[in-house]
């Protein structure tokens, strides 16, 4: 009886490690093909930084150009206002001259 007993438990033990060598391997295959994924993630994410960083520097120059243009438009827009003003001093003082000569 006793050796029926401790043969059953030996079947159930060799069951018992049978089932533990499965999902050992099951638990390894799965490691293995996280491990595959977590890797592709990494370079599909490294892509994509480094592709925001190119558009960032692209539109970080385009902004500095657009500021640059900005600035020379203003120079302009100040360069005409005052030669507007001057105009309109020149126009002035040319009519103060010629009402002056007729006197």
């Amino acid at each position: 009886e006793s050796l029926s007993r401790i043969l059953e438990e030996l079947d159930d033990l060799k069951s018992n490690t049978e089932l533990q060598e499965r999902q050992y391997v099951g638990l390894k295959d799965t490691v293995r093909s996280l491990q595959v994924e977590n890797d592709a993630l990494k370079e599909t994410n490294s892509h994509l930084v480094h592709r925001l960083i190119t558009e960032k520097e692209s539109l970080v120059d385009e902004m500095n150009k657009m500021n640059g243009i900005i600035e020379g438009l203003n120079k302009e827009i100040e360069m005409l206002k005052s030669y507007k003003k001057n105009e309109s001093k020149n126009k002035f003082w040319n009519q103060t001259k010629l009402t002056k000569t007729f006197d």
